[in-house]
Protein backbone atom coordinates (compact mmCIF):
# COMPACT_ATOMS: atom_id res chain seq x y z
CA UNK A 1 0.00 0.00 0.00
CA UNK A 2 2.64 2.10 0.90
CA UNK A 3 4.22 2.08 -2.68
CA UNK A 4 1.08 2.22 -4.45
CA UNK A 5 0.52 5.76 -2.40
CA UNK A 6 3.99 6.95 -2.53
CA UNK A 7 4.41 6.08 -6.43
CA UNK A 8 0.87 8.11 -6.99
CA UNK A 9 2.09 10.91 -4.43
CA UNK A 10 5.57 11.42 -6.76
CA UNK A 11 3.73 11.03 -9.98
CA UNK A 12 1.13 14.10 -9.07
CA UNK A 13 3.71 16.06 -7.06
CA UNK A 14 5.92 16.07 -10.12
CA UNK A 15 3.19 17.39 -12.57
CA UNK A 16 1.64 19.73 -9.70
CA UNK A 17 5.59 21.41 -9.76
CA UNK A 18 5.76 21.17 -13.49
CA UNK A 19 2.25 22.68 -13.72
CA UNK A 20 3.16 26.06 -11.33
CA UNK A 21 6.96 26.74 -12.44
CA UNK A 22 6.02 26.37 -16.29
CA UNK A 23 3.91 28.87 -17.52
CA UNK A 24 4.01 27.63 -21.09
CA UNK A 25 2.60 24.26 -20.19
CA UNK A 26 -0.49 24.36 -22.40
CA UNK A 27 -1.05 20.73 -23.34
CA UNK A 28 -3.95 20.28 -21.03
CA UNK A 29 -5.26 23.99 -20.83
CA UNK A 30 -3.69 23.61 -17.71
CA UNK A 31 -1.40 26.99 -18.10
CA UNK A 32 -3.48 28.96 -15.25
CA UNK A 33 -3.51 26.15 -12.79
CA UNK A 34 -1.55 27.11 -9.97
CA UNK A 35 -2.12 26.08 -6.03
CA UNK A 36 -0.52 28.60 -3.77
CA UNK A 37 -1.78 28.09 -0.74
CA UNK A 38 -0.81 25.40 2.14
CA UNK A 39 -4.96 24.29 2.96
CA UNK A 40 -5.39 23.50 -0.76
CA UNK A 41 -1.75 21.77 -1.48
CA UNK A 42 -2.78 19.66 2.00
CA UNK A 43 -6.16 19.02 0.37
CA UNK A 44 -4.26 17.66 -2.48
CA UNK A 45 -1.94 15.39 -1.32
CA UNK A 46 -5.17 14.09 1.33
CA UNK A 47 -6.68 13.27 -2.01
CA UNK A 48 -3.83 11.82 -3.38
CA UNK A 49 -3.63 9.41 -0.48
CA UNK A 50 -6.96 8.18 -0.66
CA UNK A 51 -7.10 7.40 -4.23
CA UNK A 52 -3.81 5.77 -4.24
CA UNK A 53 -5.52 3.50 -1.41
CA UNK A 54 -8.80 2.93 -3.69
CA UNK A 55 -6.39 1.60 -6.37
CA UNK A 56 -4.24 -0.38 -3.70
CA UNK A 57 -7.94 -2.10 -2.26
CA UNK A 58 -9.09 -3.07 -5.90
CA UNK A 59 -5.57 -3.94 -7.56
CA UNK A 60 -5.76 -7.68 -7.94
CA UNK A 61 -9.45 -7.40 -9.54
CA UNK A 62 -7.90 -4.91 -12.13
CA UNK A 63 -4.66 -6.93 -12.68
CA UNK A 64 -7.80 -10.17 -13.74
CA UNK A 65 -9.37 -7.81 -16.25
CA UNK A 66 -8.58 -8.59 -19.83
CA UNK A 67 -8.35 -4.67 -20.96
CA UNK A 68 -6.05 -4.09 -18.29
CA UNK A 69 -3.24 -6.61 -20.05
CA UNK A 70 -3.79 -4.87 -23.18
CA UNK A 71 -3.78 -1.18 -22.10
CA UNK A 72 -0.45 -2.59 -20.39
CA UNK A 73 0.91 -3.61 -23.89
CA UNK A 74 -0.07 -0.62 -25.32
CA UNK A 75 1.96 0.79 -22.84
CA UNK A 76 5.24 -1.37 -23.58
CA UNK A 77 4.70 -4.03 -21.22
CA UNK A 78 5.51 -6.93 -22.67
CA UNK A 79 3.42 -9.07 -20.67
CA UNK A 80 3.95 -7.16 -17.41
CA UNK A 81 0.86 -6.14 -15.74
CA UNK A 82 1.67 -3.17 -13.71
CA UNK A 83 1.05 0.43 -12.35
CA UNK A 84 3.90 1.78 -14.18
CA UNK A 85 2.69 0.22 -17.95
CA UNK A 86 -0.57 0.94 -17.05
CA UNK A 87 -0.78 4.37 -16.87
CA UNK A 88 2.03 4.54 -20.04
CA UNK A 89 -0.74 3.15 -22.04
CA UNK A 90 -3.39 5.10 -20.74
CA UNK A 91 -1.20 8.01 -21.97
CA UNK A 92 -0.58 6.62 -25.43
CA UNK A 93 -4.64 5.50 -25.48
CA UNK A 94 -5.76 9.28 -24.41
CA UNK A 95 -3.38 10.47 -27.02
CA UNK A 96 -4.72 8.50 -29.71
CA UNK A 97 -8.21 9.29 -28.81
CA UNK A 98 -7.70 13.00 -28.88
CA UNK A 99 -5.87 13.03 -32.34
CA UNK A 100 -8.92 10.72 -33.40
CA UNK A 101 -11.07 13.14 -32.11
CA UNK A 102 -9.13 16.01 -34.03
CA UNK A 103 -9.72 14.56 -37.08
CA UNK A 104 -13.32 13.89 -37.03
CA UNK A 105 -14.03 17.25 -35.27
CA UNK A 106 -11.59 19.21 -38.39
CA UNK A 107 -13.17 16.82 -40.68
CA UNK A 108 -10.05 15.85 -42.40
CA UNK A 109 -10.20 13.05 -45.06
CA UNK A 110 -8.24 10.03 -45.00
CA UNK A 111 -6.48 11.15 -47.86
CA UNK A 112 -5.67 14.61 -46.41
CA UNK A 113 -4.70 12.37 -42.91
CA UNK A 114 -2.16 10.69 -44.78
CA UNK A 115 -0.50 13.85 -46.16
CA UNK A 116 -0.57 15.32 -43.12
CA UNK A 117 1.71 11.77 -41.92
CA UNK A 118 3.47 11.74 -44.67
CA UNK A 119 4.82 15.20 -44.15
CA UNK A 120 5.16 14.61 -40.89
CA UNK A 121 7.68 11.78 -41.63
CA UNK A 122 5.45 9.62 -39.65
Amino acid sequence: MINVICSLFSYLTILFFKLWFFRSFQVLGWEEFQVRDWESIKNIIALCFFIGNYFYEIESTLIEHPTIEIICQLGDGKGIVSRFYFLKGLKKLLIANSVFQFKEDKGISDDKWAEITDFAGI
